[in-house]
Order: structure tokens, then C-alpha cells, then sequence
């Protein structure tokens, strides 16, 4: 089974052994495209990275805190209705795993909880 290490991580609890063998790992790298936020929440001094090249199209707002500034970006609104697009590639990497037995049993265990729970929330929705 291949998965990223955002899934392995909550497989090993602090101090117990894994539930797992590692049986080979594979650079991915994947692009993704959106649409370039109306706001780029707050920075200290500095544009984000992910959105080098479109400054042209954000509007630069200091609010000041005490003695502390602090910059946001917001879209220009000629650009609102319209927004370009930015891409980003992310190379993170992806490990093909084999799971112990203690680990599928876990994995079953975590499945009847999570299954008990939707089931609980469906009734309640109707």
C-alpha cells in the first residue's frame, strides 16, 4: 500500500513499536492550481512566496498593534470578479508499507470507531 508520511506518522505512538515495514519510498512531485486567495492573511514584512509575481494585483494594508505593524495583502478589485490563477509543485514522498498484524488490527479498530461515529451522525441528520 503507498501512502505519504501524513498518514504513516499517526501509526506509531510515542514510546511503542510500529506497526509497520517499510518496503520502498518514491519521490512524487504534484502541481496543483488555484485561483490567487482575496487575501493573503497576515505576514510580518514580506509577500508570500507562493504568490511571487501577482504584487501587481494585491493592495498593501499595515495595521499597527502596539508598537508592532503588521502587513496584509488584500485583491485589488478590478481583480475580484476575475481572479488569475498561480500553480505550486510539492515533492514530498510517498513509502509503499506492508502492516504488521498488530497493525491491521489496529486499523480495523480505528475503521469500527470512525464507522460508529458516522453512523451516530447520520441517524441524527435524518
Amino acid at each position: 500500500m503507498k501512502v505519504s508520511y501524513n498518514v504513516l506518522q499517526y501509526f506509531v505512538a510515542w514510546g511503542k513499536s510500529v506497526d509497520y515495514n517499510i518496503i520502498g519510498k518514491e519521490e512524487v512531485t504534484r502541481t496543483v492550481s488555484h485561483k490567487i486567495p482575496a487575501t493573503t492573511g497576515f505576514y510580518a514584512q514580506h509577500f508570500p512566496k507562493y504568490l511571487k509575481g501577482f504584487e501587481g494585483c494585491y493592495d498593501r494594508h499595515t495595521d499597527v498593534y502596539g508598537r508592532r505593524a503588521i502587513n496584509r495583502w488584500t485583491l485589488k478589485p478590478e481583480y475580484i470578479e476575475d481572479r488569475p490563477q498561480y500553480s505550486i509543485s510539492v515533492t514530498y514522498t510517498e513509502y509503499e508499507v506492508e502492516f504488521t498484524e498488530k497493525g491491521k488490527k489496529e486499523i480495523k479498530r480505528r475503521y469500527d470507531i470512525h464507522k460508529r461515529n458516522l453512523e451516530k451522525y447520520a441517524r441524527l441528520m435524518g
